[in-house]
C-alpha cells in the first residue's frame, strides 16, 4: 500500500518541479552569465537564486529582494550551504518600492512573483526607472500563453520573447496515489509563461 500523498505535499512537489524547469528556461532566455548583475523580486528561499548566482559564478551577483527577513536569513543559510554567500545577498525589500538598486541590474527577474504584488504595473515601471535601457526583465507566472490573468507589465518593458512550459503535475510520483490500490489522480498539465522583456526606460 502506497502512503498517501496530502494536497500540501502534492502542490509542494508540483512547484518544485515548475521552478526548476522555469528557472533553466529564464537562465537560457535571459542568457545569464558570469559578471551579470541580477535582482531576484519575492526572492522567497527559493533555489532559483542558487541557480541565478551559479549562472552569473564567479564575479557577478544576485540581489536576492524579499519583504521576509526570515525568508532571507535562510536563504543566507542555504547560499552558504552551497558556497554561494559572496554571489547571492539578500536585500530585505519591498519589491513594489525597490527601486533605489545598489546597481544598475542587467537583468531583473521575479518568478511566480507578480501575482503577489498589488500592482505588477506600477512596480515594474518602478523596477525599470532602476534599470537601463539594456536592462532585461525575466518574469514567469502560472498561465497560458495569452491567458488574460497574466498579471500586466509597465509599458516602460517591451516584451521580447514569450514561451509557454508545459508538464505534468507529478501525479506519477509513486506516493501520489489516494489510498490502497487505488489509481493515481489524474495527469494534469501545468503551465508557465516565461517572458522576456527589454527597454527600460530611464
Amino acid at each position: 500500500m502506497s502512503e498517501a500523498l496530502t494536497s500540501s505535499e502534492y502542490m509542494a512537489a508540483t512547484y518544485r518541479i515548475a521552478l526548476a524547469e522555469t528557472t533553466r528556461a529564464v537562465l537560457s532566455i535571459g542568457r545569464c552569465s558570469d559578471g551579470d548583475r541580477v535582482i531576484n523580486y519575492c526572492a522567497g528561499t527559493g533555489e532559483d537564486n542558487l541557480a541565478i548566482a551559479a549562472a552569473v559564478a564567479p564575479t557577478g551577483v544576485v540581489y536576492a529582494v524579499d519583504v521576509d527577513p526570515a525568508k532571507l536569513a535562510r536563504l543566507g543559510v542555504l547560499a552558504r550551504a552551497g558556497g554561494k554567500a559572496d554571489l547571492v545577498r539578500p536585500w530585505p525589500k519591498d519589491a513594489m518600492f525597490a527601486a533605489d538598486t545598489p546597481h544598475v541590474p542587467t537583468h531583473i527577474a521575479c518568478l511566480f512573483g507578480l501575482h503577489r504584488l498589488h500592482d505588477p504595473a506600477l512596480a515594474t515601471r518602478r523596477w525599470a526607472e532602476g534599470g537601463s535601457p539594456a536592462t532585461k526583465l525575466l518574469t514567469a507566472d502560472w498561465a497560458t500563453q495569452g491567458d488574460a490573468t497574466l498579471p500586466a507589465v509597465s509599458a516602460a518593458w517591451t516584451l521580447v520573447t514569450s514561451v509557454t512550459l508545459e508538464f505534468p503535475v507529478p501525479a506519477m510520483v509513486p506516493t501520489a496515489r489516494r489510498s490502497g490500490d487505488a489509481a493515481p489522480p489524474p495527469r494534469l498539465m501545468a503551465s508557465v509563461v516565461v517572458r522576456e522583456w527589454t527597454g527600460a526606460a530611464r
